[in-house]
């Protein structure tokens, strides 16, 4: 999830980093042609942000402003169009909140994380999408606000809790004959800040749906006070 656009920018290289931003916004319109049969046909796409959409490569891999403004530029007609939603799927989503300028100040965030981290209910059940990849905060969730907004949920009586983001809180290893990453490759790169995030997940009994490892993998973890 979140494939659709690597985004780089070059210091003193401006003109290498607008070919960039044009090649970026081209890799949107096509991602955008692919999936628009899906919503024509009775499915609702709900993007995810992934590293290839905030980060820069050539910086060393940080998460840049110019990749999340881009990112609600070519996105955020659909995050969220609830018209466009009761057409497909005959019901409203509810308490949508995705046009959050900051992130609680807890989690250490300064950019607009509108578009980027947001959520709604839909029959019953309460949608999360979280930027793991946040100016500033590479591969970290934004924990505090994801815990009020849980909390909130919890309050209002949903069902069942679902959280999508881009990196996993636990890095799987493939198995015998692959090399191991020389370090985590996500949220658990910061184990206590991971485990913070993960103790927010168990609490309210919720599924985190996550890709980045181009692999399927299904995992169980406690609360780290209980691992």
């Amino acid at each position: 999830m979140g494939e659709a656009a690597s985004i780089e920018w070059g210091a003193n290289r401006v003109g290498h980093s607008k070919l960039r931003l044009v090649k970026s916004y081209t890799q949107y319109a096509f991602w955008r042609g692919m999936v628009a049969g899906l919503m024509e046909t009775g499915t609702y796409v709900v993007p995810v942000a992934g590293n290839h959409e905030t980060q820069c490569k050539s910086c060393g891999k940080k998460a840049k402003v110019e990749n999340e403004n881009a990112w609600r530029a070519n996105m955020g007609d659909l995050i969220l169009d609830t018209t466009r939603l009761t057409g497909i799927l005959g019901e409203e989503a509810t308490d949508v909140d995705t046009d959050r300028v900051t992130i609680d100040g807890a989690d250490g965030l300064t950019t607009d994380q509108s578009k980027l981290t947001y959520s709604f209910d839909f029959r019953g059940s309460h949608f999360v999408v979280i930027n793991t990849d946040p100016v500033g905060k590479d591969s970290h969730a934004p924990t505090s606000w994801l815990s009020a907004d849980l909390s909130a949920a919890a309050a209002r009586g949903v069902k069942h809790i679902f959280v999508f983001g881009h990196k996993p809180a636990f890095t799987y290893y493939y198995g015998n004959g692959v090399a191991l990453p020389t370090s985590p490759s996500g949220l658990d790169i910061d184990s206590a800040a991971r485990d913070a995030f993960w103790n927010v997940i168990v609490k309210y009994g919720a599924v985190y749906f996550c890709g980045h490892e181009h692999i399927f993998n299904v995992s169980q973890h406690a609360a780290a006070d209980l691992r």
